[in-house]
Protein backbone atom coordinates (compact mmCIF):
# COMPACT_ATOMS: atom_id res chain seq x y z
CA UNK A 1 0.00 0.00 0.00
CA UNK A 2 1.34 3.02 -0.92
CA UNK A 3 1.10 6.12 1.13
CA UNK A 4 0.50 9.71 -0.15
CA UNK A 5 2.91 11.99 0.18
CA UNK A 6 1.31 15.53 1.29
CA UNK A 7 3.62 18.55 1.86
CA UNK A 8 2.05 20.44 4.41
CA UNK A 9 2.53 20.68 8.10
CA UNK A 10 2.54 17.26 8.61
CA UNK A 11 4.98 16.53 6.38
CA UNK A 12 8.09 15.96 8.51
CA UNK A 13 6.45 13.10 10.23
CA UNK A 14 5.00 11.98 6.85
CA UNK A 15 8.36 11.83 5.51
CA UNK A 16 9.49 9.74 8.73
CA UNK A 17 6.85 7.82 8.70
CA UNK A 18 7.83 6.72 4.58
CA UNK A 19 11.16 5.63 5.58
CA UNK A 20 13.36 8.69 3.60
CA UNK A 21 16.11 9.78 4.72
CA UNK A 22 17.50 13.89 3.82
CA UNK A 23 21.11 14.39 2.69
CA UNK A 24 24.10 14.47 5.13
CA UNK A 25 26.31 17.48 4.95
CA UNK A 26 29.41 16.68 4.38
CA UNK A 27 30.98 19.99 3.27
CA UNK A 28 32.74 22.61 4.93
CA UNK A 29 31.10 23.88 8.25
CA UNK A 30 31.61 27.02 9.11
CA UNK A 31 30.29 28.07 12.81
CA UNK A 32 29.69 31.50 13.86
CA UNK A 33 31.07 32.18 17.73
CA UNK A 34 29.54 35.45 18.69
CA UNK A 35 25.86 34.39 16.85
CA UNK A 36 24.38 33.58 20.24
CA UNK A 37 25.27 37.06 21.95
CA UNK A 38 22.29 38.96 21.62
CA UNK A 39 24.35 42.34 21.00
CA UNK A 40 25.46 40.27 17.46
CA UNK A 41 21.59 39.38 16.21
CA UNK A 42 21.37 41.88 13.43
CA UNK A 43 25.16 41.62 12.08
CA UNK A 44 25.05 37.69 11.88
CA UNK A 45 21.39 37.58 10.62
CA UNK A 46 22.65 40.10 7.86
CA UNK A 47 25.42 37.66 7.26
CA UNK A 48 23.77 35.11 7.41
CA UNK A 49 20.99 35.77 4.88
CA UNK A 50 23.76 37.36 2.45
CA UNK A 51 25.26 33.46 2.97
CA UNK A 52 22.30 32.07 1.83
CA UNK A 53 22.47 33.71 -1.25
CA UNK A 54 25.83 33.75 -2.55
CA UNK A 55 26.48 31.17 -5.17
CA UNK A 56 29.94 31.16 -3.96
CA UNK A 57 28.71 29.47 -0.53
CA UNK A 58 26.52 26.14 -2.16
CA UNK A 59 27.63 23.26 -0.32
CA UNK A 60 29.05 25.20 2.60
CA UNK A 61 26.95 24.48 6.62
CA UNK A 62 26.71 28.03 8.11
CA UNK A 63 25.69 26.95 12.08
CA UNK A 64 24.77 29.53 14.48
CA UNK A 65 23.17 27.84 17.08
CA UNK A 66 25.17 24.73 18.20
CA UNK A 67 28.93 23.67 18.31
CA UNK A 68 28.65 21.52 15.18
CA UNK A 69 31.94 19.54 15.98
CA UNK A 70 35.05 19.72 14.49
CA UNK A 71 36.46 19.84 11.73
CA UNK A 72 34.86 23.67 11.13
CA UNK A 73 36.01 26.85 10.68
CA UNK A 74 35.39 29.71 13.64
CA UNK A 75 34.12 32.45 12.41
CA UNK A 76 33.02 35.93 14.47
CA UNK A 77 31.35 38.89 12.49
CA UNK A 78 31.33 42.13 13.66
CA UNK A 79 30.03 45.55 12.97
CA UNK A 80 32.47 47.82 11.42
CA UNK A 81 31.04 51.04 12.95
CA UNK A 82 31.47 49.00 16.35
CA UNK A 83 35.17 49.08 16.35
CA UNK A 84 34.91 52.69 16.82
CA UNK A 85 31.70 52.48 19.48
CA UNK A 86 29.25 52.92 16.87
CA UNK A 87 26.10 50.51 16.49
CA UNK A 88 26.22 46.31 16.68
CA UNK A 89 24.49 46.52 12.74
CA UNK A 90 25.98 46.25 9.46
CA UNK A 91 25.08 49.55 8.20
CA UNK A 92 28.74 50.61 8.16
CA UNK A 93 30.38 47.43 7.32
CA UNK A 94 30.99 43.93 8.73
CA UNK A 95 34.89 43.16 10.21
CA UNK A 96 35.52 39.37 10.87
CA UNK A 97 38.01 36.92 11.50
CA UNK A 98 38.10 33.00 11.21
CA UNK A 99 40.08 30.70 11.81
CA UNK A 100 40.47 26.59 11.26
CA UNK A 101 42.53 24.41 13.29
CA UNK A 102 44.77 21.88 10.51
CA UNK A 103 46.01 19.93 12.75
CA UNK A 104 49.65 21.04 13.26
CA UNK A 105 49.19 24.75 12.80
CA UNK A 106 46.44 27.47 12.70
CA UNK A 107 45.28 28.95 9.64
CA UNK A 108 44.07 32.47 10.61
CA UNK A 109 41.71 35.01 7.94
CA UNK A 110 40.72 38.39 8.98
CA UNK A 111 39.40 41.20 6.87
CA UNK A 112 36.66 44.07 6.88
CA UNK A 113 33.91 44.53 3.95
CA UNK A 114 31.72 47.51 3.05
CA UNK A 115 28.90 45.04 3.18
CA UNK A 116 27.57 41.70 4.27
CA UNK A 117 27.34 40.43 0.89
CA UNK A 118 30.95 40.93 0.34
CA UNK A 119 31.78 39.85 3.67
CA UNK A 120 29.54 36.73 2.92
CA UNK A 121 31.58 36.27 -0.60
CA UNK A 122 35.18 36.76 0.92
CA UNK A 123 34.59 34.64 3.49
CA UNK A 124 33.39 31.27 1.07
CA UNK A 125 35.78 32.38 -1.56
CA UNK A 126 38.82 31.65 1.11
CA UNK A 127 37.16 28.02 2.17
CA UNK A 128 36.34 27.09 -1.31
CA UNK A 129 39.99 27.34 -1.76
CA UNK A 130 39.22 29.51 -4.88
CA UNK A 131 42.21 31.68 -4.64
CA UNK A 132 45.69 31.36 -5.65
CA UNK A 133 48.93 28.95 -3.53
CA UNK A 134 51.36 30.21 -3.17
CA UNK A 135 55.17 28.70 -1.83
Amino acid sequence: MKLPLKINALWGTTFLLLGCQGKIHHGPVIWVGNADLSEYNEVVADFANAFASDPLCHGIRLETTTDPGKPYWFLEIYSAAELFGGPHDSSGGISWWMNRDTGGEIVKFEGSDSSSSKAAHHVCFIIQGKGGDVH
